[in-house]
């Protein structure tokens, strides 16, 4: 079961970098799933950081947030 949704996870947020302006219904309708599945998954993307939504549901957009790690080795 986590299998299956990983999958769906990693494909909705694929077609959200594919067209930023993208809705939920849209990613229901070519996933072949519910809405509330993809509300969920979107939800969850949300809670990690990975997107966030700019305007309103009807005229706004996703943008994709990429965190930078640093990593400065140490100098013994």
């Amino acid at each position: 079961m986590h299998i299956l949704a990983d999958t769906v996870n990693d494909t909705v947020f694929s077609l959200i970098k594919q067209n930023n302006k993208i809705t939920a219904k849209e990613i229901s309708e070519r996933l072949n799933v519910s809405l509330s599945t993809v509300r969920r998954n979107i939800k969850e993307l949300r809670d990690n950081g990975k997107i966030e939504r700019i305007g309103s549901d009807k005229t706004g957009y996703w943008r994709i947030i990429s965190l930078i790690i640093l990593l400065i080795p140490l100098v013994h």
